[in-house]
């Protein structure tokens, strides 16, 4: 009896411990032309930060977040790098919101669905500098690769086994 207690408390502290690690993020980055998108992925969160970070620790207070119920909800969205060295995100699917401003990294979420639909028909046959986001990591990649993207996105090897 005294020995499966043990085991128990064995088992549960373990859980802790590994919950507590995996609460810590997953960093994919996104880099074209010099400039890098950090995204630390907090299922069923995800926050994009301005330059390159190899961890979560120290990140800056600058940040957009994108939140979703995880369960039936999805998270899509178009990180776009453009030639002045400035990112802009236009989110598809998902809450999303920036903590404040910053002249580099810009969510656009005030476009309508018609402006929507023809920016995403022009820009279709020409995704080099833009990357298709998304909440399922294989998906995003395979979309990607489809589109031609020539944005390198480095994924935590977690992610790609998932």
């Amino acid at each position: 009896m005294a020995y499966s207690k043990f085991r128990l408390h064995i088992f549960l502290a373990l859980t802790i411990l590994l919950s507590a690690c995996s609460n810590s993020g997953k960093i994919i980055q996104y880099e074209y032309n010099g400039v890098v998108i950090t995204r630390v992925n907090k299922y069923p969160e995800d926050y994009f930060y301005y330059g390159k970070f190899d961890n979560t620790k120290n990140l800056p207070e600058q940040y957009i977040l994108s939140k979703f119920s995880g369960f039936d909800g999805l998270m899509s969205a178009f990180l776009i790098f453009k030639k002045d060295k400035t990112v802009e995100i236009i989110p598809v699917a998902d809450d999303f919101s920036q903590t404040a401003d910053n002249h580099l990294m810009k969510l656009n979420d005030k476009m309508e669905n018609i402006d929507f639909i023809h920016w995403r028909d022009r820009t279709s046959s020409n995704m080099d500098s833009i990357v298709e986001l998304s909440d399922v990591i294989k998906l995003e990649i395979t979309r990607n690769k489809t589109g031609h993207s020539k944005v390198n996105a480095k994924y935590d090897k977690i992610l790609l086994q998932q």
